[in-house]
């Protein structure tokens, strides 16, 4: 299991277009990948859960990894994130 802390400095916070991203990519994965903010954990691999948690600028969250390839995703969603400027 990996699990990372990131914050958000887009000031739109997680939004539509790069929680696709991080999702279209979770879903590459055959183990768990989930999301947590707020006390919540939520799966990676659903849009409207990722959108749900409705994280915003300056927010604390966590990406849990468990199952194989874990440091490959982890590398992929941490791309995105920096791609999209979230991180």
């Amino acid at each position: 299991m990996i699990k990372t802390t990131y914050v958000v400095k887009s000031q739109e916070g997680i939004h539509a277009r790069p929680a696709s991203n991080l999702v279209r990519a979770a879903a590459k994965s055959v183990g768990k990948v989930d999301i947590l903010y707020g006390g919540k954990q939520v799966t990676l691999k659903s849009m409207l859960m990722v959108l749900s948690l409705g994280i915003p600028c300056g927010a604390e969250f966590s990406i849990i990894i468990e199952g194989g390839q874990e440091e490959a995703i982890k590398l992929s969603l941490e791309s995105i994130l920096i791609e999209e400027q979230l991180i």
